[in-house]
């Protein structure tokens, strides 16, 4: 389990930084004014590698733990209780494919978002109606029409709840929503606020001025907004701030380099 965990780590790393919708994928260009798409572009040298390095490791781990693998009787089970639950099928991935084909569009984050969302709430009303009439009416109490807007809203704002009885299910599937993104977004507020305040008070220039002492050109220049990214991620504790102070730092030099 420990080893398909850090697969399935592994994977989700390298999604998150090469999607045009991550947070951070974002923060970054738009902290220095870079194109979106050009960062990622240039982010696959790093993370590509990274991706093949982990596949070939792992592969070879997988040859030769098939003893290991989980039965297929244990596979159905889950699979039907699934089933028990919701509508399974095609559908449901619709959401994902027309946020993925927007993202590889160059579609802006926000619109791409938004549109997949409500691609979602209209899959959860026409094709998962009893999933969702769960979710928003437990007891009964409302209509058809508001047991399902309540239910929408409510995975939409606070994430869905399934209660099925498998604790195993339930903690797979229970997650989501707007409010599990609030302490994200107050830290990239904190640390804008932080940059701001540095900038704004002269103390982010003189920082500048010292590190910048030892630059002579592009090649020196990028090692040194490397270090400095690398020393505020241990120094702050916080990827964001990392992303933020260093970018505000540099951006003016950077330009002024052409």
């Amino acid at each position: 389990p420990q080893i398909t965990a850090g697969a399935v780590i592994s994977g989700a790393y390298f999604g998150d930084k090469m999607s045009p919708l991550s947070d951070t994928t974002n923060l970054a260009p738009g902290i220095v004014g870079a194109d979106l798409f050009d960062h990622v572009r240039h982010m696959f040298w790093t993370t590509g590698p990274s991706l093949l390095i982990a596949l070939a490791l792992f592969t070879v781990l997988a040859l030769g733990s098939g003893e290991h693998a989980l039965s297929d009787t244990a596979v159905e089970a889950t699979r039907q209780q699934l089933a028990q639950q919701f509508n399974l099928g095609i559908v449901p991935l619709l959401p994902l494919v027309l946020l993925l084909f927007l993202a590889l569009r160059g579609f802006p984050a926000y619109p791409a978002l938004a549109a997949g969302a409500f691609a979602g709430v209209l899959v959860a009303v026409f094709w998962q109606t009893d999933a969702t009439l769960r979710f928003g009416n437990p007891d009964g109490e409302f209509g058809t029409a508001e047991a399902l807007a309540r239910g929408v809203w409510q995975a939409m704002a606070g994430g869905y709840v399934l209660e099925s009885g498998n604790s195993m299910l339930d903690e797979l599937l229970s997650r989501g929503g707007m409010g599990s993104m609030l302490n994200t977004v107050w830290l990239i507020m904190s640390a804008m606020i932080f940059g701001s305040s540095m900038e704004r008070t002269g103390l982010l220039q003189r920082i500048v001025q010292t590190l910048l002492k030892g630059v002579r050109g592009t090649g020196s220049l990028v090692a040194t907004t490397v270090f400095t990214c690398i020393g505020a991620n241990i120094i702050a504790s916080d990827q964001y701030m990392a992303i933020v102070l260093p970018g505000r730092m540099y951006r003016l030099e950077f330009a002024r380099r052409g």
